[in-house]
């Protein structure tokens, strides 16, 4: 899928991607990776052990992850520019603390920046803003004019670009 993904947005057959890197509920068994235990059992890990499973799916999906990027960052884009730094790429989950399912905190990762976000930094936001305010932040910054995203997504971050 990365490759398909890279070359779609090198010739300009997409602008627009969403990539499941693997379902987590039902199921998915990662016994090709040395873990013997489906991913969401594995992420309600309750000792060391079920931890290191965890935590080997998970840098195991990261790796796709870095491997997409790394695709995209090889491609030419714009002058003097990458497909990758052309590409807002949006990584997160749907929880924070995986073994209570906590909605906050949630990680996520921001590459490319499509020109309109400065990029090699951490942000940290106090006060737990909804992921919401991220894509209306993304929205706006690629100029469309919404006015809010989903329920709570109603203001934009601040220093993103």
């Amino acid at each position: 899928m990365n490759g398909l993904i890279a070359t779609a947005f090198q010739c300009d057959l997409s602008r627009v991607v969403s990539h499941m890197l693997g379902h987590a509920f039902p199921s998915r068994a990662y016994s090709f990776i040395g873990v013997n235990a489906k991913h969401h059992d594995a992420s309600h890990y309750f000792d060391d052990t079920g931890k290191a499973g965890y935590l080997t799916i998970v840098q195991w999906l990261m790796g796709v992850v870095g491997d997409l990027l790394a695709r995209l960052d090889a491609l030419p884009g714009g002058p003097g520019r990458t497909v990758l730094d052309d590409t807002m790429v949006v990584l997160t989950s749907d929880c924070g603390e995986s073994r209570t399912h906590d909605h906050r905190h949630l990680p996520v990762l921001l590459a490319g920046g499509a020109g309109v976000f400065r990029m090699g930094r951490h942000l940290a936001y106090e006060g737990q803003p909804p992921i919401g305010n991220l894509y209306l932040s993304i929205l706006r910054a690629l100029g469309a004019a919404a006015p809010s995203f989903g329920a709570e997504g109603r203001a934009v971050l601040p220093d993103l670009a």
